[in-house]
């Protein structure tokens, strides 16, 4: 019964996301380029303009908390895939993801709190921002509101660059992206099972895509206090995109993860 009633919850959540999109009258209030919560069909932006892929690793944790984190995956993957965002328009994941509670169909998966690797409802959400910041990163969007982990507990087993992550938290920590192109373009985001890997992409009316070029750079680096520690990271990324013929920096971000003290099995 309680199965029944939680997949129940999932479908209406999923059904009332589609509803407002189908309406296209839903706005999110109190910020210049709101965006209108539509989602289009996928033959009107035929060209790929960014497509970032991060893999899904298993990382020791029990079975039960691993498919909680794939079932919160899909759960937000199913309120963001399609959506259109046309020119100067904010994309901001909180405002399409609810918050992650029980209530809201969301289940216990592992998460970074307070420098200790935890258990908390919505684990797994950030895998789910990271790809769409580097998405809209690739596309070059506008980046409005992005943050990093505090930690590198992962090392060199880590699913994306340092400098590449946006940490998300209900409350204080949100993505956002602004579409600074003269068109309507869709976010595309899949879970991929199968191939164990989320892939998200932005597509376009026509081509070609932006050009950029995204690098990350360590400044410094920082021992803990133990050797099984993972270091922490200064790191430097920037953006050089094509502006009318001329490179220019479009975004540069530098990011400091603390050491991580823990041992983690990798």
């Amino acid at each position: 019964m309680a199965h029944k009633q939680i997949l129940a919850g999932l479908r209406s959540i999923k059904l009332q996301a589609r509803v407002s999109a189908q309406a296209g009258r839903q706005r999110l209030s109190g910020e210049t380029g709101s965006l209108a919560k539509t989602f289009g069909d996928p033959s009107l932006t035929p060209y790929c303009w960014s497509e970032f892929v991060t893999p899904i690793r298993d990382r020791g944790a029990a079975p039960e908390l691993s498919t909680n984190r794939l079932h919160n995956m899909d759960l937000a993957t199913g309120l963001i895939d399609g959506l259109v965002i046309g020119p100067g328009e904010v994309f901001r994941f909180f405002s399409l993801v609810p918050r992650p509670t029980e209530a809201n169909g969301f289940r216990g998966g592992p998460v970074l709190r307070d420098g200790e690797l935890d258990t908390d409802v919505g684990g797994g959400l950030c895998q789910i921002s990271t790809n769409l910041f580097n998405a809209f990163l690739l596309a070059d969007f506008t980046i409005t509101d992005r943050h990093n982990h505090s930690m590198d507990p992962w090392g060199e087993a880590r699913f994306v660059p340092l400098g590449r992550d946006a940490a998300v938290a209900w409350g204080y920590k949100d993505l956002a992206a602004q579409n600074p192109h003269n068109a309507t373009v869709q976010l595309r985001l899949r879970v991929d099972r199968q191939q164990r890997q989320v892939v998200a992409s932005v597509w376009g009316p026509d081509g070609p895509a932006p050009q950029v070029s995204v690098t990350s750079d360590v400044l410094a680096k920082v021992l803990g206090t133990t050797p099984e520690a993972s270091p922490g990271w200064e790191v430097s990324t920037r953006r050089i995109s094509v502006v009318q013929g001329h490179l220019v920096e479009t975004y540069r971000a530098v990011d400091k993860y603390r050491p991580f003290e823990q041992a983690v099995a990798r």
